[in-house]
């Protein structure tokens, strides 16, 4: 046991030990973002963040100095995509919509200004009328019972039509087979039976709001002539020729 003690040299407890050859990580990092090229691109842009971040981390230990996430280009690519989007959102709220040049994904992300770029001025509230088959006239109708749901306030669903699809053609047109069908099946051999159409008119009532200051009344249900005429806008009539097909239907 001596001799081997004396044949082994000695060590010295003060010498640093042996450093480890150091990996390219340079290098390891290109090769996964090659290997990305198949993958999709979210799956890019997570490496080529990773790949940012560990470069920033090797340069922190060459030099001794903790600097942010990322390498210094990467830094700077990420401040410049920050002001960037801070300066499209600045633009969008002045009216210029530089968003809508965004492709889909980034322009969701920079509408932000664009939700409320003006005060309302009016509230908006969408009424019915007929076609009365015996007066050959235009009548308030109670669209109420036909739409049930929230009947009594603006989240109806005749209200969301209204707001939705006042310019779609092809949903009006369905909208008003199905009032004049529902109408007409509830008043017939009823003592309402004068009261029979033969079509529908759509409208939405601007109600201008009281001057700031003044109190605001609870929404509540109006019949249609306590309301000027300069609050109604018309979108949609059921042609002459169908309402005239219709009267002769229900009075046969």
């Amino acid at each position: 046991l001596q001799r081997r003690r004396a044949a082994a040299p000695e060590k010295n407890v003060l010498e640093r030990p042996k450093e480890r050859p150091k990996k390219n990580i340079r290098e390891r990092s290109k090769k996964n973002i090659r290997r990305t090229s198949e993958g999709d691109a979210a799956t890019q842009i997570v490496r080529f963040v990773r790949y940012g971040v560990t470069m920033g981390k090797r340069r922190a230990l060459e030099t001794g100095i903790a600097r942010g996430p990322g390498a210094e280009w990467f830094r700077t690519l990420i401040a410049g995509v920050a002001a960037g989007y801070l300066l499209i959102i600045g633009l969008s709220n002045t009216g210029l919509r530089v968003s809508s040049w965004l492709p889909p994904v980034p322009r969701y992300f920079t509408q932000v200004a664009c939700l409320f770029p003006t005060a309302a001025q009016m509230a908006i509230e969408y009424r019915a009328e007929g076609w009365s088959c015996r007066d050959q006239a235009w009548i308030a109708l109670d669209h109420r019972p036909d739409f049930p749901l929230h009947a009594e306030n603006k989240e109806s669903r005749f209200h969301r039509v209204g707001h939705f699809y006042r310019s779609s053609r092809p949903v009006l047109q369905a909208l008003d087979a199905y009032v004049v069908e529902r109408h007409n099946a509830r008043v017939s051999g009823t003592a309402a039976d004068t009261l029979l159409i033969g079509g529908m008119r759509l409208m939405s009532l601007r109600i201008p709001f009281p001057e700031p200051g003044e109190p605001v009344p609870r929404y509540r249900w109006r019949h249609l002539s306590e309301y000027p005429e300069d609050y109604r806008k018309h979108w949609y009539w059921t042609p002459g020729s169908i309402r005239n097909e219709r009267c002769l239907a229900v009075i046969q």
